[in-house]
């Protein structure tokens, strides 16, 4: 600025005016190593009164400081007054690095990360209407405060502040006790267990770059248009599948009672292709039926169309209170045809069954979710580069993907699918990295690798976070409640309007939250009371495809980046705690912002069910249990040596 013909340069306000720190350092001797920190810390005191300044000036002008005051009276003092002294100094110490990593803290959470942030694409996958908008990217400048200056001089105060410790014990004493203390957390963490024997052709791999999607191409050899499949009966399933929104209508009724019965065009369908069907299960002279010597991939895609059909098929039920007398229209009456009332004997039933025991998943009436979304998606043609290359789901590419089987054909269908196919593959693959990453960390006692590994998981958690609220306020929801509705007769037609809430909020069987909470150590957490602990630890898990229960076993068995964190603060520096504190609770945060947008979800599509909100707290409280408290800890650890240090000091503690 300029006033009076001359020329001003003046500072924004700043922390760094304050005399505060500035005091402290010069009391308790800690330099400052940074010729440039020294003349930006020398251009903020100009802003401080006059009487601040020739206070600091006296205290970094005395003869000594308290640091070198202490290490002068080593060779001179009671071996107890020293050590009670360096104690009581080191607290000291750790006092004022707790304050600068919460300074830091606040400022990497209030200014940076704001800043910085690019956020999720907000691309649609609405089928209706794509409204993303390119944003031109732009280069960020380094981050300054408001003082003018950028922010690694509060990371410079901290490591000058944790060179001032003095040491304790005799030479390598305290170095050998650390060392003896980390190889044991080591050698525990060396048998943290590997996944990666995948023997079904990487199909189900969680690790893979589909995440919990399956990893194929966008289709599999040999199922191409024309419904051609590897076997007759595969081939009629895909027929069956890609009709059932037009025939699975509700039942036809005449209106004169006396006229004959109708059959449902569906259920004749499906009779029709009997043979076929029952072909795919049928033995002879010893041999494994034909299904079973299918590829696993074919197996997989077989298993997904039969549950589809047959949940289709046994929706088209006889309305009425009793078998035989139907009340339609008031007074008029309907009788079920033979073909309808041969189907009680559920011939397709049995022929699901038969199959499930060769997938080695159970089959309870309708499909679960790897059948309604992990493996029911498939590329067009016209829109795969390599029929050799895995195809990578992505928010780019999520519109060329489309479900296999749908039951409603309604726009609303698809968005919903293609909504947790993306979700189902980014976060798997988000869960997937943070293993390898943390897995790779823990047993080297690499901290900086541990909070990097969950800062990414954090900001992975919350652009999936992001990305739904942006769906949810693209996409018209008056629909959406209506389509759950339609869709309840085929995909959960057993479940009560609580445990469908819950099937919805938990995504069904998806191993995504529980493997959240396995890695970060929250599974030990039961406070969750109810049909959302019942669901996730009977009916999830027994549902999932069996690679996402061996990573599921795989993450459960290992120690938790939670109890990692737990075992090694007392052996860490401030800094380090309060970093690995920071990230693990960043994660904790991020997750409760996901499970806030799942329960807007659910109350969307379910607008009338309430107990939701109370099922979502009781886990949010487990959740913020979790939290992490590193800091808290050293201080109360700080406080015990500060009273032995004052103790030993007045005599009450033998030398």
């Amino acid at each position: 600025m300029e006033m009076c013909g001359q020329r001003y340069s003046l500072s924004g306000p700043s922390g760094a005016m304050s005399t505060i720190l500035p005091a402290v350092d010069a009391l308790l001797g800690i330099r400052n190593t940074s010729a440039e920190l020294r003349e930006a810390v020398k251009t903020f005191e100009g802003y401080v009164p006059k009487e601040h300044r020739q206070f600091l000036d006296g205290l970094r002008n005395a003869p000594s400081s308290v640091r070198s005051f202490i290490k002068a009276g080593k060779a001179t003092l009671e071996e107890s007054m020293w050590y009670a002294l360096a104690g009581a100094y080191n607290a000291c110490i750790s006092r004022v690095l707790d304050f600068r990593w919460r300074h830091w803290s606040f400022v990497e959470q209030f200014i940076i990360r704001p800043s910085t942030a690019t956020g999720p694409m907000n691309t649609s996958i609405c089928p209706v209407a794509d409204s993303s908008i390119d944003s031109p990217s732009s280069s960020h400048s380094p981050m300054m405060g408001t003082g003018g200056t950028t922010f690694d001089y509060l990371q410079q105060h901290i490591s000058d502040s944790q060179v001032a410790r003095i040491t304790l014990g005799p030479k390598g004493e305290a170095h050998t006790r650390q060392e003896s203390a980390e190889a044991s957390i080591s050698a525990k963490h060396a048998n943290l267990p590997v996944f990666g024997d995948v023997t079904n052709g990487h199909f189900w791999d969680p690790t893979g770059p589909n995440g919990f999607v399956t990893n194929r191409c966008g289709n599999l050899p040999g199922w191409g248009p024309g419904f051609v499949g590897p076997l007759p009966g595969c081939s009629a399933l895909m027929e069956l599948a890609a009709i059932i929104p037009n025939l699975c209508f509700s039942h036809i009724y005449s209106e004169d009672p006396d006229s004959p019965a109708i059959d449902h065009p569906f259920v004749l369908r499906c009779n029709a292709k009997r043979a076929e069907l029952t072909a795919l299960v049928s033995r002879s002279g010893g041999e494994p039926a034909p299904v079973a010597r299918l590829r696993f991939a074919d197996l997989e895609h077989t298993w997904m169309l039969l549950c589809n059909v047959s949940s289709a098929y046994r929706a088209i039920e006889i309305p009425g209170d009793e078998w035989g007398e139907v009340p339609c229209h008031g007074t008029l009456w309907y009788l079920p045809s033979p073909a309808e009332a041969a189907k009680t004997e559920d011939w397709l039933e049995s022929i699901v069954r038969q199959v499930a025991s060769i997938v080695g998943r159970p089959w309870n009436g309708t499909p679960e979710y790897a059948e309604l979304v992990l493996n029911n998606w498939y590329v067009s043609p016209n829109d795969i580069t390599s029929e050799d290359e895995l195809f990578v789901i992505n928010r780019q590419t999520i519109q060329q993907v489309h479900p296999v089987c749908r039951f409603l054909a309604l726009p609303d269908e698809e968005w919903h699918r293609k909504l947790h196919i993306l979700l189902e593959a980014e976060g798997g693959r988000a869960v997937a990295a943070a293993y390898r990453s943390l897995r790779a960390a823990l047993p080297a006692r690499d901290n900086d690798g541990v909070g990097a590994a969950l800062n990414q998981l954090a900001a992975d958690i919350d652009s999936l976070t992001e990305f739904q609220r942006d769906q949810f306020n693209q996409k018209d929801c008056r629909g959406e409640a209506l389509m759950i509705s339609r869709l309840r007769k085929y995909s959960y037609p057993d479940l009560q309007m609580e445990e469908l809430a819950v099937w919805i909020y938990t995504e069904g069987s998806s191993p995504l939250l529980p493997a959240l909470h396995a890695i970060l150590g929250l599974r030990k957490l039961d406070g969750i009371s109810g049909p959302l602990q019942e669901h996730w630890q009977s009916q999830g898990r027994l549902c999932m495809a069996e690679s996402h229960r061996q990573f599921l076993d795989c993450l459960e068995s290992g120690m938790s980046v939670r109890a990692y964190c737990l075992q090694v603060w007392r052996y860490l520096p401030v800094e380090t705690i309060a970093a690995l504190e920071d990230a693990f609770n960043n994660c904790i945060e991020a997750l409760l912002r996901y499970c806030s947008v799942r329960q807007r979800f659910v109350s969307r599509v379910l607008p009338r069910v309430g107990h939701i909100q109370t099922l979502s707290a009781k886990q949010e409280n487990v959740i913020r249990a979790g939290r992490l408290a590193l800091l808290q800890m050293r201080r109360v650890a700080d406080a015990q040596r500060m009273q032995l240090a004052n103790e030993a000091m007045t005599g009450l503690l033998p030398t």
